[in-house]
């Protein structure tokens, strides 16, 4: 049995959805599933209860604790990250994913120190709010960010005023130079942020546009692509003159080494941005979204993330 652990808010979708994956696309030698949250887990008994996708009807079952367990989960509360760390350190248990919200400072790191791969990262420095340990000059563009995560709502694009006389910083928002990391200091979110350096950027309606590539890991241990969404709008004209060939090698060449230090992921997005020269840029690293398992995972998309599943599954079984 493979095991899917879900949001405690996403069980029952998550259950729906790959139910009529099961049923259009199993072989006779596909094992059924079972989809659970962390609160459903009784780790001393290694026993798991959840709704079991199978041939028939979604039912509610308790079952042994699958050994080959795929996380589409975010754990935001004590308890369940506590309960997915144990699974992390489970003998004879494999946890696909341990998480899907990644630090991008820890991300960039590993891209730009490896030569494979250093030239999809742009320079980046680090904000500590605590230490107020960087100012962004005043005559470059930036993308600004949280440092955990990839909220694209949060992303904010900063290029200066081409008036030499202006004070102001104009992009995604408007600031007074000077006063970005003021504005940062204000927020309730994290502590650290990223200040990246970009070149001209594509934009649409002032804000960077983003290439999402949503990619899966085959029983080759290698990496096939899914499906590429654009933010802000996938309609905008800017789409047609990127070079999408480059973004998705990328976007591939990427994920291979940053899976050579986290070698728990098998599924996840990159998101690429493009310069004026068609370059295109490493940008934020994530697991599956809803929007990918609510919108995405239909005919040939959802035939091959259930055959990668089940293929992927027997890999580790067999290692």
């Amino acid at each position: 049995m493979i095991g899917i652990l879900s949001s405690n808010d996403m069980e029952e979708e998550y259950a729906k959805i790959l139910h009529s994956l099961f049923r259009k696309y199993k072989s006779s030698f596909d094992e059924d599933m079972i989809v659970f949250t962390t609160s459903n887990i009784n780790l001393q008994k290694r026993l798991v209860s959840g709704t079991l996708i199978s041939q028939g009807k979604l039912r509610n079952v308790q079952v042994p604790l699958p050994n080959i367990i795929f996380n589409f989960s975010l754990q935001r509360e004590g308890a369940g990250i506590k309960v997915r760390k144990a699974l992390e350190e489970m003998e004879g248990l494999k946890l696909i994913n341990f998480i899907n919200k990644f630090d991008q400072w820890m991300i960039m790191e590993i891209i730009s120190s490896n030569d494979k791969v250093a030239n999809y990262a742009l320079p980046y420095f680090i904000y500590d709010k605590s230490k107020r340990n960087y100012r962004p000059e005043y005559d470059k563009k930036y993308l600004i960010m949280p440092s955990r995560g990839s909220s694209l709502g949060r992303l904010i694009y900063a290029e200066p005023d081409p008036d030499p006389d202006s004070d102001i910083v104009r992009g995604s928002q408007y600031f007074k130079k000077g006063h970005i990391c003021d504005y940062i200091d204000a927020s309730l979110c994290q502590r650290r942020w990223l200040f990246i350096e970009v070149p001209d950027l594509v934009l649409s309606n002032n804000h960077p546009l983003i290439c999402r590539i949503y990619m899966q890991k085959n029983s080759d241990n290698k990496w096939d692509l899914l499906k590429n969404v654009f933010y802000p709008d996938s309609n905008v004209k800017e789409v047609e003159y990127l070079n999408l060939k480059y973004a998705e090698k990328a976007a591939k060449e990427s994920i291979q080494e940053i899976n050579n230090y986290l070698p728990s992921i098998g599924h996840c997005f990159i998101d690429i941005i493009f310069s004026h020269e068609g370059k295109g840029y490493f940008l934020h690293l994530g697991g599956l979204d809803r929007y990918f398992f609510k919108e995405l995972l239909k005919g040939d998309i959802g035939k091959k993330f259930y055959k990668n599943m089940v293929s992927l599954s027997r890999y580790y079984r067999a290692t």
